[in-house]
């Protein structure tokens, strides 16, 4: 997931000339957030599974979740709530967060959601953090009939010498989409956003360093990154939802690991 400063930005914008700061380094790059509807057929006894999970759902009212008793599919625990509407049931496993629907067969619709977790994409990679989705349904009965990518984040995560200013990016930015919205944390800016928070598609330019520190402590990045002056990181960040992935034609984990160059370009 790691990369040298240049392999990324100049093969997608060879043409671009930049102005600024030239003593960067691309520190890593890679899939921050993956979201993964699934068409399941549970083939245990759909009514006794459907009841276990129901009354777990009930005991897990009012708590942060109870775990699940040893042996049925590894450590993990039902949370109160679902992902409405589609989605009654909510298990929180080490890896990832999988949400379980009403119906025993998917036909038209997905019957299973899953949001794959930000650390267990970057340190196992796109692969094993599938083959560990998949291994856990097995262990609940569940036989994959399709898996269809839902949301995407592909990022990468510069070290520059000193942050970014606001006006530098509406002086340099390039883009069809009119809606732009900078956050400010005092006069040093936090986020540029480009494309409303709803939109398919959406970009988030921010100081990784700072969030790391005052909101996610995902102190496990510095791993990856590999350095020892944790200070002006900046991540370049795509938000990307299933409209936008249907018209690069990625339906499917093998699109998605087949066609996520094309997409950064």
């Amino acid at each position: 997931m790691n990369g040298e400063s240049g392999s990324m930005g100049l093969s997608v914008t060879p043409h671009a000339l930049f102005s600024g700061p030239s003593e960067w380094k691309l520190l890593a790059s890679g899939i921050d957030s993956l979201d993964l509807a699934i068409y399941v057929s549970w083939e245990r006894n759909w009514t006794e599974f459907y009841l276990f999970l129901d009354n777990l759902k009930d005991k897990a009212a009012g708590t942060k979740g109870i775990m699940l008793p040893p042996g049925v599919a590894g450590r993990a625990k039902m949370l109160p709530g679902g992902r409405p509407p589609m989605y009654r049931f909510h298990l929180e496993f080490p890896d990832f967060h999988l949400f379980i629907g009403k119906s025993q067969e998917a036909t038209t619709y997905p019957n299973v959601y899953v949001s794959v977790n930000s650390k267990t994409l970057w340190e196992n990679g796109l692969k094993k953090a599938l083959d560990g989705v998949m291994g856990k349904l097995a262990l609940l009965g569940g036989e994959i009939r399709r898996i269809v990518p839902s949301r995407v984040d592909p990022c990468a995560d510069f070290q520059l010498p000193v942050g970014i200013a606001l006006e530098f990016l509406q002086h340099h930015k390039v883009t069809k989409s009119d809606r732009w919205n900078p956050h400010m944390r005092g006069d040093r800016l936090g986020t540029f956003y480009v494309g409303a928070k709803g939109s398919p598609i959406q970009l988030r330019i921010y100081n990784k360093s700072l969030e790391i520190d005052e909101v996610s402590e995902k102190f496990w990045l510095y791993d990856i990154w590999q350095i020892d002056v944790v200070d002006h990181i900046w991540r370049v960040e795509y938000q990307i939802r299933r409209p936008v992935l249907k018209q690069f034609g990625i339906n499917s984990i093998d699109d998605l690991m087949n066609k996520i160059a094309g997409v950064w370009a």
